[in-house]
C-alpha cells in the first residue's frame, strides 16, 4: 500500500499526501483495488537525555510554560508573541543552572509574564466586566503559542467542557486584544496582578 501511494505521489510530483485526489484518481494496489483513505504516521520527536555514557532516548510533547513578550513590529505597533518552552528544555536549563524562564529575548522585545497550566488570567468579558479564567494548557504553533483556558471554577474534564462550548483557545495576540493580565488569587479570594 505504501509503495502504491508513493508511486502516485511521484506521478503527481508531490511529497504531500494531502494533494492526492483520492475521489477521482486514487492510487491502486497491484491487484487494481483503489485506495481511498490513507493514514500518515509521522515519527515522534525522539531526543536523547542523560549523559554521554548512559543516554536515554525519550518522546515528550509536554510543555512547561509560555513566555509572553511584547514586541514592536516594523511600523512601531505593539503586539504579543509567545515562546513555548517544552518540559525537557526547562529541565535542561535547570541542570545547566540557567534561569528556567528566559526573560531576555533580544532588542525590541519586552518580557511580560509566563503562562503555564493552572495559572489564572483576567480578560475583558462581552459585557465590559473583567472575567477570570484558568489556563488548561499551552502548546507551540507556527506563529507563537496557543493557550487553552476555561472558567475559573470549571473543574470538569476537557471533553465535557468542550461539549458545553466553554473550552476556549486563543493565540497570544488575541489575548492582548482582550487585555489579558496574569493574576494570583489571595487566600481571601482577591485577584491581584502577578508581576513575574
Amino acid at each position: 500500500m505504501r509503495q502504491a501511494v508513493q508511486a502516485k505521489l511521484k506521478e503527481i510530483g508531490s511529497d504531500d499526501p494531502k494533494k492526492l485526489n483520492l475521489a477521482e484518481n486514487p492510487p491502486r494496489l497491484k491487484s487494481g483495488v483503489p485506495i481511498f483513505t490513507v493514514r500518515v504516521r509521522r515519527p515522534p520527536g525522539v531526543f536523547a537525555i542523560g549523559n554521554a555514557k548512559h543516554p536515554r532516548h525519550v518522546i515528550s510533547d509536554a510543555n512547561h510554560h509560555a513566555e509572553i513578550l511584547e514586541v514592536k513590529d516594523k511600523k512601531g505597533r505593539l503586539k504579543w508573541e509567545g515562546h513555548v518552552v517544552p518540559l525537557h528544555e526547562a529541565y535542561r536549563r535547570l541542570r545547566a543552572k540557567e534561569p528556567v524562564v528566559k526573560k531576555d529575548h533580544g532588542p525590541d522585545k519586552r518580557f511580560l509574564f509566563t503562562l503555564t497550566s493552572g495559572d489564572i488570567i483576567e480578560l475583558d468579558g462581552h459585557d465590559g466586566q473583567r472575567v477570570l479564567f484558568r489556563i488548561r494548557s499551552v502548546w507551540p504553533t507556527g506563529s507563537g503559542g496557543r493557550i487553552s483556558y476555561v472558567g475559573l471554577s470549571d473543574a470538569r474534564i476537557e471533553g465535557k467542557i468542550k461539549e458545553a462550548k466553554q473550552f476556549f483557545t486563543a493565540m497570544v495576540e488575541p489575548l492582548r486584544k482582550m487585555n489579558c493580565r496574569k493574576v494570583t488569587i489571595t487566600p481571601l479570594g482577591e485577584a491581584r496582578y502577578a508581576n513575574d
